[in-house]
């Protein structure tokens, strides 16, 4: 049994010009009903807002170089949260991973962009590209046991990582 569903299936383009939030929202939100994982295929994701996990989901791309989710200047908030919904912690979100994506942030503006918020543990990131934020590349909330490894995060206007313990 295949545990993956792919954000086209939702009706998500990847084009660079079309919309994609709501569709990638509903993949994930599929996800988290058993799916387990969401699968981003080569393309460049355009997002107006955040995309919320809320329970285990995994996030995969075609590779870093291949597969961009790329915020417009509408994003005042992270493009990513995970295990999160604003600063509201929502338990759950273990035993997961964020692969094969890159996080463009070059054209938000708010400060509160972040490329990605956790709030979760045993979360592994890598294999990623998170670049040009105004707010943090990756910003971790009171997290645990979670790996960040091999990841190109650069140029992010607050600083690249922040692990903030609470």
């Amino acid at each position: 049994m295949l545990f993956r569903s792919s954000v086209k299936d939702f009706g998500a383009v990847g084009d660079g010009v079309i919309d994609d939030t709501v569709f990638i929202q509903n993949a994930i939100d599929y996800a988290e009903n058993g799916v387990n994982t969401v699968f981003f295929p080569a393309g460049i994701y355009k997002t107006t807002a955040s995309l919320t996990v809320n329970r285990s989901v995994n996030l995969i791309g075609a590779g870093a170089p291949c597969t961009t989710i790329k915020p417009t200047s509408a994003l005042t908030a992270p493009c990513i949260l995970y295990g999160v919904q604003g600063d509201t912690p929502r338990p759950g979100s273990t035993a997961c991973e964020i692969s094969g994506l890159t996080l463009d942030g070059s054209d938000t503006v708010d400060s509160a962009a972040d490329g990605l918020r956790i709030w979760c543990s045993h979360l592994e990131i890598h294999n990623n590209a998170i670049r040009q934020f105004k707010g943090y590349g990756i910003y971790a909330v009171a997290s645990w046991s979670n790996v960040i490894r091999q990841n190109w995060i650069y140029g992010n206007t607050k600083t690249n990582i922040l692990l903030e313990a609470t």
